[in-house]
């Protein structure tokens, strides 16, 4: 699914190679909240079950990054992209976090 690998993409750039360390989830507010609205009213809608639940979980860590100006929480999302891309695109990868509903571990 190319939406999925397009999030996760979004997601190695902004927090990859160490960058989570100094981001500030509010100095991106506008940009994070262009993904969570395209999450919210496109991904999800479209989808059903666990990779609902996925998709709304992962918008949840986006929300909450912002209002709490936390980056642990784009982590979690960051992981949920990660896990859906390499599954449903089948990407070999060194690490697979386990973090979905939808494939699990």
């Amino acid at each position: 699914m190319r939406e999925i690998n397009l999030m996760h993409t979004y997601f190695n750039e902004l927090l990859g190679w160490g960058a989570w360390q100094s981001i500030d989830p509010t100095n991106k507010e506008e940009q994070l909240g262009d993904r969570l609205k395209y999450i919210r009213k496109i991904l999800v809608p479209e989808t059903r079950g666990t990779l609902k639940n996925d998709l709304n979980r992962a918008a949840d860590g986006i929300e909450r990054a912002i209002d709490e100006n936390d980056t642990k929480h784009l982590l979690v999302t960051h992981r949920i992209f990660h896990d859906l891309d390499v599954v449903m695109n089948d990407i070999v990868v060194d690490v697979y976090w386990g973090v979905t509903e939808t494939y699990g571990k």
